[in-house]
């Protein structure tokens, strides 16, 4: 009895879904109703926040393993007086 209800009653209130006012019934695709949940659920949208930040975190964990660079070097300054340099008096050259 309540399988044959089942089947009279399906039917009926499926046709009479249009005709309810103010219900808006909409056709989306499998694509469109992922999409919807993906930016709509708190749920999905919390672990997406999470993963964002456990992300963020990778590269600073490589950071350890990537190559560096170090520098050094030395500044000076010499000053040569070519009278000095060719019998002058005093002799040569001079280093500051």
């Amino acid at each position: 009895m309540r399988a044959a209800l089942i089947q009279w009653a399906l039917p009926v209130f499926a046709a009479a879904i249009p005709l309810v006012p103010g219900l808006d019934v909409a056709a989306e695709t499998l694509a469109d109703a992922l999409a919807a949940a993906y930016t709509s659920n708190p749920t999905l949208v919390a672990e997406r926040a999470r993963l964002r930040a456990t992300d963020e975190g990778v590269p600073q964990a490589l950071s350890g393993y990537r190559p560096t660079l170090e520098a050094n070097g030395t500044l000076g300054k010499s000053v040569q007086d070519s009278d000095l340099a060719f019998g002058g008096v005093g002799g040569g050259s001079e280093t500051l």
